[in-house]
C-alpha cells in the first residue's frame, strides 16, 4: 500500500516547493504526495498521481468532518496510507490540522479560533486581546468595517494614520495607508470587492518600527529582517537574513515568536510570524501570524545563512512524527531576496538578457524576472504580482549584500525597456 504525505492548500506560484517536497518525501520516506486544495489544475495532476479537490477554510466543524470523511474515502479508494500532513497555506490549516488530529499525526491546534487566527486577521485580533501577554508586547486599537461608508466615517473620526487591510487576505492584497480622507478618495476602489466578503480591518498604522519576521519550524527559530515599500501599498520588497540586531533585540523578537506561535496553537509546524519592533521603546506589535513555510524564498535563505539549516526536511520529519535533533548554530552568511521594481508603469517590450547575466556574474547573485515581454509592470506596486522578479545571494557581511542588491536592481531596471502606460 503506498504511503502518501497531503499538502493542505497552497499556491501554484510555489509548485516548486511541491516538486521539491515530493523528491524529499520519495527519497526519505519512499512516500508519495497528494495534493489537496480547492481547486485542482492541470499542474498539480503533472506534479502528482493524487490529487484530490475539497473546500478549505470551512468554518463550520460539520463541514470539516465531512471533509475529513472524503478525504477518507478517497485513500480508501485509491489504498493510499497516510503517513504526515502539511498545511502549506493558512486557508489549509483548519481541515489540515483537524484531518491530521484525525488520524492521530503530528499536527498544530485544529481548535476553531487557533486554527483560523491565520486567516481571519479580525480573529486573530480578537484572540490577542483575550491573551496575557508581556508587558512589552503591544496590541494595536483596531475595528472592523462592514462598508465603504464604515471607512469613510472611521477614517474621519479616527486618530491617523490608519492600516486598511482585508479580514482575509495574504500577499499584501487590498492593504492601504491611509492618512485623509483624501486618500481614501483616490484609492477606496481597491477595497470594495472585500466589503461583500469578510470586510474590512482598521488597525492603527504603527509608527516608528521596523519590519521583522519569526521563521522556522520543529524549533528551530530565525528572525528575518524585512523593508517594506513607504508609499500608500506596503508591499514587501526585501527580505535579509538574519536580521543584524544585538542580542537582546534578537532574543526580544525569538520571545514574540515564542509568543504568538503559543497563542496561535502552533506545536512545532511551520511558522512565518510577522513583526514591528521598536528599538528605542524595545515594544513588539504583531502584524500578522501564519502557520505556513514563508514565501520569498525565506527558507531557502535560511540554509545559505545557516547550512545546517534544511527546514523543508525538517517540516517532513516533523509531520510523520519524527523530531528532528538540530542543535542552535552560528550563521555562516547572510542572506537575502530583494525585490525588482520597474522604473515606471508600462508592458515590458524587451529584456537584455545579456546585461542582466552580466550582473550576476558581478554581483554574485541570482536573477529572477517573473513578468516577460508584453507583459504590465507598476511603478507603484499594489501588490507581490506588480514586481519584475527578484534577486536573491549572500554575503559575510549585511551592508555589502545590501550594496550588492541595489546595484543589480539599477542594472536589471536599465536592462528592461518599457513602453510607458500614460494612463
Amino acid at each position: 500500500m503506498p504511503q502518501v504525505i497531503i499538502i493542505f492548500g497552497y499556491n501554484n506560484t510555489r509548485l516548486h516547493d511541491i516538486e521539491r517536497i515530493k523528491l524529499l518525501a520519495k527519497n526519505k520516506f519512499n512516500a508519495e504526495i497528494m495534493l489537496c486544495k480547492d481547486q485542482i489544475t492541470q499542474q498539480d495532476t503533472a506534479v502528482s498521481p493524487y490529487t484530490f479537490s475539497i473546500p478549505l477554510e470551512v468554518a463550520d466543524t460539520v463541514k470539516i468532518e465531512k471533509s475529513i470523511q472524503r478525504i477518507d474515502n478517497f485513500l480508501l479508494a485509491n489504498h493510499l496510507e497516510v503517513i504526515g500532513g502539511l498545511p502549506f497555506s493558512d486557508r489549509g490549516i483548519p481541515v489540515g490540522s483537524a484531518f491530521a488530529q484525525s488520524r492521530n499525526l503530528t499536527s498544530d491546534s485544529s481548535i476553531k479560533d487557533k486554527a483560523f487566527a491565520c486567516i481571519n486577521k479580525l480573529l486573530f485580533r480578537q484572540l490577542e486581546q483575550r491573551t496575557a501577554s508581556p508587558q512589552w508586547y503591544k496590541k494595536p486599537v483596531f475595528a472592523q468595517l462592514r462598508t465603504i461608508e464604515d471607512a469613510y466615517l472611521f477614517v474621519k473620526t479616527a486618530k491617523r494614520p490608519l492600516l486598511l487591510k482585508p479580514v482575509a487576505e495574504g500577499n499584501s492584497r487590498g492593504c492601504l495607508r491611509i492618512n485623509t480622507l483624501e486618500d481614501l478618495d483616490r484609492c477606496h476602489e481597491v477595497l470594495l470587492p472585500y466589503f461583500k466578503k469578510e470586510g474590512v480591518l482598521a488597525e492603527e498604522c504603527i509608527q516608528g518600527y521596523e519590519e521583522f519576521s519569526f521563521d522556522g519550524v520543529a524549533n528551530r527559530y530565525v528572525i528575518t529582517q524585512k523593508k517594506v515599500l513607504t508609499g500608500q501599498y506596503p508591499v514587501e520588497i526585501q527580505h535579509l537574513v538574519p536580521a543584524a540586531l544585538s542580542s537582546d533585540d534578537y532574543n526580544r523578537l525569538l520571545e514574540a515568536g515564542l509568543h504568538v506561535a503559543q497563542m496561535t496553537g502552533s506545536n512545532g509546524g511551520a511558522v512565518h510570524h510577522e513583526f514591528f519592533f521598536n528599538k528605542q521603546t524595545k515594544e513588539v506589535y504583531c502584524v500578522e501570524p501564519n502557520r505556513r513555510p514563508a514565501g520569498m524564498n525565506i527558507w531557502d535563505l535560511i540554509q545559505q545563512a545557516f547550512p545546517e539549516y534544511n527546514f523543508w526536511e525538517m517540516w517532513l520529519e516533523w509531520a510523520v512524527g519524527i523530531n528532528p535533533v538540530i542543535p542552535p548554530v552560528k550563521h555562516q552568511y547572510y542572506a537575502g531576496c530583494h525585490k525588482l521594481i520597474a522604473q515606471a508603469s508600462g508592458r515590458i517590450t524587451q529584456v537584455d538578457e545579456t546585461a542582466i547575466k552580466a550582473v550576476e556574474a558581478a554581483e554574485c547573485l541570482t536573477v529572477k524576472l517573473t513578468k516577460a515581454i508584453g507583459e504590465m509592470v507598476e511603478a507603484n506596486p499594489r501588490d507581490n504580482s506588480q514586481v519584475l522578479g527578484y534577486v536573491t545571494g549572500k554575503s559575510p557581511s549585511m551592508a555589502a549584500l545590501i550594496q550588492a542588491f541595489e546595484k543589480a536592481a539599477d542594472s536589471v531596471q536599465n536592462a528592461i525597456k518599457l513602453a510607458l502606460d500614460l494612463n
